[in-house]
């Protein structure tokens, strides 16, 4: 007699009925269409007018509870195909997900489980992912530790302004350092210390003559950078004849590094001596300032204060009134 067994496969959280003879592994149908809600006896009828479900399907005993039943069942190769025409947007909302699983993964799951492989059966695709996300850790892991290996024997590199902070010197001058060896992007330190001889800030008297000329040429004020493209010199040389002359410019006191050019003596008070002459009684810097179009703060208002000095003008008060405004008067001379 030929031998029969009733197989539970487990499957998400649950199981698939099947029956295992001589002729194979079939799937018991009638409990899959109930977890679906649909009618096991429609779906009878429509396998069995299909050539590849006469060819699959059979009508098996099953042990029940209450005795042996004969059950239509679908062999499980043949199950795919019908799980196929099963629309899942025709069934209920909470039965999509399981239909969906089935369809993708149920042949996988009854290979893998009567091919000899038990073990994978219950959850064989999440088994998979678990292990295929362990390798990935694990290989993450070691390229981690290889990349922090790598960092720690390799050399450290350093931006330009990094290195400028290490070696003491103004970012510029580091920048153009770089350029002269025709290099970009980060450096490690023989390199910086290589190029460190190959340029150095000079306090140059015609570069000094030069960058006032130009400041008096640009009475609102030039930035050091752009001080550097108009007479194609070192940010860094253009600091030290600055800091080393400020007798002839003056920086601005707070924000980005701004130096306009001063009125010292000749020529350079007439702009001031011209609006003086349309002013009567106490005259600020503010007021003077404004007349010229000039910016008000406190480093273009010493300018003003020396040139006034210079016209022959004594401090007379000073106005608290947001930015500090001097007022000057003409001096008398008996």
């Amino acid at each position: 007699m030929e031998s029969t067994s009733l197989v539970k496969v487990p499957f998400d959280e649950g199981e698939i009925l099947c029956i295992q003879n001589g002729n194979g592994e079939h799937v018991v149908l009638k409990p899959l269409c109930e977890r679906l809600g649909i009618d096991a006896q429609a779906q009878q009828r429509r396998i069995m007018r299909a050539t590849w479900g006469r060819k699959g399907a059979a009508i098996m005993a099953v042990p029940s509870a209450g005795g042996v039943q004969q059950t239509f069942c679908l062999h499980r190769k043949r199950l795919a195909m019908w799980l196929a025409t099963l629309d899942a947007n025709r069934t209920r909302v909470e039965v999509r997900p399981y239909l969906e699983a089935l369809q993708e993964r149920a042949a996988d799951v009854l290979d893998a489980y009567f091919s000899g492989h038990p073990t994978l059966g219950p959850s064989y695709e999440q088994g998979l992912r678990e292990g295929q996300d362990q390798a990935r850790a694990a290989l993450s892991e070691v390229m981690d530790r290889l990349a922090a290996a790598v960092q720690r024997s390799a050399p450290k590199r350093y931006s330009a302004p990094e290195w400028a902070k290490e070696a003491g010197v103004h970012p510029s001058t580091a920048h153009r350092w770089r350029q002269a060896a025709g290099l970009s992007g980060d450096l490690s330190r023989g390199q910086w210390e290589a190029l460190s001889t190959t340029y150095e800030p000079q306090q140059d008297p015609a570069l000094i003559e030069t960058i006032v000329s130009e400041l008096r040429q640009h009475p609102r004020g030039l930035t050091t950078e752009h001080l550097a493209e108009l007479i194609d010199a070192c940010e860094a040389d253009i600091l030290l004849c600055l800091r080393a002359h400020r007798d002839q410019v003056e920086p601005r006191p707070r924000g980005r590094a701004i130096w306009w050019s001063a009125y010292p003596q000749g020529q350079e008070l007439e702009p001031i001596r011209r609006v003086l002459s349309g002013m009567t009684g106490e005259v600020t810097t503010r007021a003077v300032l404004e007349a010229l179009g000039q910016p008000v703060h406190h480093g273009t208002q010493k300018q003003v204060a020396r040139a006034l000095k210079a016209l022959g003008y004594v401090p007379a008060k000073t106005l608290k009134s947001g930015t500090q405004a001097r007022c000057y008067v003409k001096r008398v001379v008996n």
